[in-house]
């Protein structure tokens, strides 16, 4: 089963799934700290996209730009979620990490 909460910034959606998740004894994912760390990875491992993102550069990537996916691993310790990229965690460097 997935749940998925939709709402506006602030709104207290993170706070919403943990707490849900715990009660139903559920995998937590944030989602939002998993779209950082690709454009993380993408501006500042592999630069890929410049600094200042343009829908340009985006729509420039091909399917191949994107096979790095494979080597990011997310997990959820310690009541935290924490990003891995070929084995080194990343977490610290996307903001907002929750």
């Amino acid at each position: 089963m997935i749940i998925t909460i939709d709402g506006p910034v602030a709104s207290g959606k993170s706070s919403v799934s943990k707490a849900l998740a715990k009660k139903l004894n559920f995998y937590y994912v944030c989602t939002g700290l998993l779209y950082r760390a690709v454009a993380y990875v993408l501006i500042t491992i592999l630069h890929k996209l410049p600094a200042t993102v343009t829908t340009e550069s985006v729509v420039a990537l091909t399917p191949v730009d994107l096979n790095f996916v494979t080597n990011l691993r997310y997990t959820y310790a310690d009541d935290k979620p924490h990003v891995f990229y070929e084995n080194q965690e990343i977490t610290e460097f996307l903001a907002a990490a929750s």
